[in-house]
């Protein structure tokens, strides 16, 4: 038959008595634990299942801190029971906070009754945090991403997790993470954060989000000597100097932040991966000797002078969208590019672009482009973009095969 879930008054929760069946917690499931007893006293959240209570039965009943919040039963029971034993409220609510605390505090119960190593609690609608997550000692992987949380002190008995998300979040003290010294991803993006003071122990952390936040004080993070990725984008970081000690990061994010000075960045020869979009940077001279990196982002800086990317022969992708680069004839000696963004930048002459047979996608939207004739032996070229240019005769670029042309607003001729 159907079942229907009702919640139950606090009243039922007191008048219930079965005797304790339990002597040692660890020796059976947390489903048959607290049977008849206070079940704030080792819990917060308890759910039983297949009980027989006064000569009626049950297939699922939860409680929360001393509080029976829902009993499942099949739809004959509920005439069997009598309304002098229960009293039965609205049918349990599909959506919105309470039904979010009751999804959280199930999914709670089943991490902990199958002793799992993840729990995903994204999503869910949760102005505090349910103590009983505390007890998720097997975890180590757990996301309450989207959950508009503030005090995770729960988690300050977690210190066994690896991977934590808690993205977009009101959380702002990160107190409770001080002893998770195991922890390797850490997620705080879009959150409240500033302080990141409770991260200086934190040596083995590898990928750390901090994309959105109020954090300018890198401090903390000085010598995180395993610190392989580090996302600084739109937070009010200026100064770097703090992590020019880091000789392991391959992936650092600074776009939309204050940087200006790049001095920091030149001994983190490890770099493959930096955006800089959208930041004060014009000076790129300390990023000669970043010899591997691959992918490079400088969309919208004031960077005029591209001569000190010459050294980096191993670039793949390249963004100078937005910058008033005018003179881009180093390019031709960073034969790896496959990708390549100019559009919007103030170029007219392409030709150091004829020896970048490599390129795929290349952009020179909305730029004073007009002569296309560099590009025709660029055979392995999938996608160009010419909106918005003064090219009129797409014939150098015609022969190229499989090649998608964008030309929106532009003048051109085919020569048909």
């Amino acid at each position: 038959m159907r079942e229907n879930t009702w919640r139950i008054s606090e009243s039922l929760a007191q008048k219930l008595d079965a005797a304790d069946r339990v002597k040692d917690e660890k020796d059976i499931p947390s489903a048959l634990r607290a049977l008849g007893i206070d079940v704030s006293r080792l819990f917060e959240h308890v759910t039983l299942s297949d009980i027989d209570i006064r000569g009626w039965s049950t297939e699922g009943m939860s409680f929360h801190r001393s509080r029976l919040i829902r009993v499942r039963m099949r739809r004959d029971q509920v005439e069997a029971i009598g309304k002098d034993q229960l009293r039965v409220f609205e049918p349990i609510v599909e959506e919105g906070p309470a039904a979010d605390l009751a999804e959280a505090l199930r999914r709670i119960d089943e991490a902990f009754r199958r002793q799992l190593p993840k729990l995903d609690l994204s999503g869910l609608d949760l102005p505090t945090l349910p103590e009983a997550i505390a007890r998720l000692q097997p975890l180590r992987q757990l996301s309450l991403a989207n959950c508009p949380i503030q005090d995770i002190a729960p988690l300050s008995n977690l210190g066994q997790l690896t991977d934590l998300n808690l993205s977009g979040t009101k959380v702002h003290n990160l107190s409770p993470l001080a002893g998770m010294k195991d922890l390797d991803r850490l997620d705080l993006s879009h959150s409240k954060v500033w302080g990141l003071a409770p991260l200086s122990g934190l040596q083995r952390l590898t990928d750390l989000s901090l994309a959105g936040t109020g954090a300018f004080d890198l401090t903390p993070l000085e010598g995180h000597e395993y610190l392989r990725r580090l996302d600084l984008s739109s937070t009010m970081v200026v100064d770097l100097s703090r992590l020019k000690k880091n000789k392991t990061l391959e992936e650092l994010d600074l776009s939309d932040t204050r940087v200006r000075d790049l001095a920091p960045l030149a001994s983190m020869a490890p770099l493959v991966r930096l955006d800089l979009s959208r930041t004060e940077v014009s000076d790129l001279l300390p990023l000669a000797r970043l010899g591997d990196l691959k992918d490079l982002r400088l969309s919208g800086t004031k960077v005029v002078d591209i001569w000190p990317l010459v050294k980096l022969l191993g670039l793949d992708r390249l963004d100078l969208s937005h910058a008033p680069v005018s003179n881009i004839s180093p390019l031709s000696k960073i034969r790896n590019l496959t990708e390549l963004d100019l559009s919007h930048a103030k170029i007219k002459d392409i030709s150091a672009l004829g020896h970048l047979t490599r390129m795929v996608r290349l952009n020179l939207a909305q730029t004073d482009v007009s002569d296309l004739s560099p590009l025709a032996a660029l055979n392995h070229l999938a996608l160009l973009d010419i909106s918005g240019t003064r090219v009129v005769d797409i014939r150098p670029v015609a022969q190229i095969k499989r090649l998608i042309l964008k030309t929106e607003d532009t003048p051109f001729h085919d020569g048909r």
